[in-house]
């Protein structure tokens, strides 16, 4: 008994001795965050459970007890897994594994590597890549047209349709509705976009048998629009307008009315000096040729936290430095494209950058706007929302006061100060009272009324209170907390593409409103 005791202790040692580490990786698809699933490492190399694979890919497995099988079902397509073998079928094909399958508690293991080939990926009919040091495993549906991007504009309301590839449009307007179809484009999501302004009430796309359909629902019967197809990368432009623009299909542009502008301002240090001077056009009822938007501006985009500063960490484990990461990155690519701006990013990766050093890097390159993007928290988990703060050494409310002192305590992890920190930190604090506290104030309406109209969280108002970030900034500022980690909905829309993309939208379509509005009052002053 002894000798066969030994093989039986030994070999259990060879299989726990196997294992050298095991990590917890989050699944993205589609940029949405699923959850988070055990990566192991055996012998050097990486494994993943098949039922985690089907989770991403919105696949199914079957488990077959008797041939110890598992199939996995994608795309009415079949990979069959035995246990502790190299051999799998796809359908009815015989192929290899690096490495065999695993099975650990009862469940099948794969190598990952497979499962990032392209004999896997074109089954899956997506892309799959792994980041080992970010620990994420991502899929991207290989569709060819992105879910619209919808920017409310002070005359207009502008839809666009971004392609992977060149494609050719066909509109039609009848009656509210305008239809544009699109031949031989694929879209991953369908279903209605959550958006309505006064002069769209509703935005919906559906798969055709060979394309895909976007309708637009009018406010009114007599709305114009135009349109236009653009590159680099492929898209169309579908702008609806409040002007008197005659015909429907041209290029884009020229005159407007000014409308009348029901923007609240804070009662505070001159603020009110905008405020009385919209309020003098709309009643005037002024007509003005829509003022040109510079054609380059330059604008620095903040991504809170960062590196060893997670931020705020939701119920889920989602942390706040991933999620400002993913709205900054992805402001900027539209602020590039649709804008034409000059972008500097504070961080373009996980990386700790200490609070006095991000405005600072805005002063130094001379930016017209400096917009700090971050996630709320609060100690009650109801709690819920967005904010847009400027800069003010007396908070708003005492949430507001919480919030800066939870955004400030960052300094805590910057370590002792250098010569070069100390300098920095002097010269921002000197000049701690922003210049720019009307344009700041107006920046923020602007941004607060497009998100009103674009994203599915409630206002919860502009305030201001004494943010460290903010600190200094020789130009417009702004912080945007975009809504609450602690709050278990809110964590859950930040965790998906959708939402935040609904954000980047609302906050380019502020930008562009607060560009057209201080011209108009700029204008106002000339006259």
């Amino acid at each position: 008994m002894r000798p066969t005791f030994l093989i039986l202790f030994l070999s259990y040692l060879v299989s726990v001795t196997s294992v050298s580490g095991a990590a917890k990786a989050e699944l993205i698809y589609d940029g949405d965050y699923l959850q988070k699933t055990e990566i192991q490492t055996v012998r050097g190399t990486p494994y993943i459970s098949i039922k985690a694979i089907a989770s991403l890919l919105k696949g199914k497995t079957q488990w077959y007890p008797v041939g110890e099988k598992i199939v996995l079902q994608l795309n009415n397509q079949k990979i069959t897994f035995a246990r502790d073998s190299r051999t799998i079928l796809i359908g009815d094909k015989k192929t290899s594994l690096s490495s065999p399958t695993q099975l650990k508690k009862g469940v099948l293991w794969a190598p990952l590597e497979f499962f990032l080939e392209e004999r896997f990926t074109a089954l899956a009919d997506c892309t799959v890549r792994y980041d080992p040091s970010a620990l994420i495993l991502s899929a991207e549906p290989k569709t060819t047209l992105y879910p619209p991007r919808i920017f409310s504009r002070t005359h207009s309301t502008k839809i666009v349709l971004e392609s992977a590839e060149e494609f050719s449009p066909e509109l039609k307007k009848k009656g509210k509705t305008i239809t544009v179809e699109l031949p031989k484009v694929r879209i991953g999501k369908v279903g209605k976009t959550p958006f309505k302004d006064d002069l769209v009430e509703s935005i919906e796309i559906t798969r055709l048998r060979k394309g895909t359909s976007l309708k637009v629902s009018l406010a009114r019967d007599t709305t114009n629009y135009v349109w236009t197809q653009m590159e680099n990368p492929p898209r169309l432009v579908l702008e609806i307008r409040k002007d008197s623009i005659s015909g429907t299909i041209s290029g884009p542009t020229v005159h407007a009315k000014e409308d009348s502008l029901e923007i609240k301002f804070a009662e505070k240090e001159g603020a009110s000096a905008i405020k009385k001077s919209l309020e003098k056009r709309k009643k005037n009822k002024k007509e003005h040729s829509l003022p040109p938007v510079p054609a380059t501006k330059r604008i620095v985009i903040d991504a809170g936290h960062g590196g060893q500063d997670p931020g705020a960490i939701g119920k889920k484990g989602t942390k706040e430095k991933d999620i400002n990461l993913l709205i900054a990155l992805e402001l900027a690519r539209v602020l590039r494209i649709e804008g034409e701006y000059e972008i500097v990013l504070t961080r373009s990766d996980d990386t700790f950058i200490p609070l006095t050093e991000r405005s600072w890097i805005a002063n130094e390159k001379k930016a017209d706007l400096f917009i700090s993007i971050h996630c709320n928290a609060a100690m009650r988990r109801k709690e819920g929302g967005f904010e847009i703060y400027f800069l003010s050494e007396n908070a708003s409310d005492p949430h507001a006061e919480h919030a800066a002192e939870f955004e400030n305590s960052v300094i805590r992890m910057e370590g002792p100060p250098t010569a070069k920190s100390r300098k920095i930190q002097e010269l921002l604090f000197s000049m701690a009272r922003n210049e720019f506290i009307n344009e700041s104030s107006l920046l923020c309406h602007t941004i607060n009324e497009t998100i009103q109209k674009r994203v599915g969280v409630r206002s919860r108002g502009v305030k201001q209170a004494n943010f460290h970030v903010l600190h200094g900034a020789q130009m417009p500022s702004v912080l945007i907390e975009t809504g609450f980690l602690t709050n278990s909905l809110e964590e859950q829309k930040l965790r998906e593409r959708k939402f935040r993309s609904a954000v980047v939208d609302a906050i380019f379509s502020g930008i562009q409103n607060y560009e057209h509005q201080l011209a108009l009052l700029q204008d106002d002053q000339k006259l």
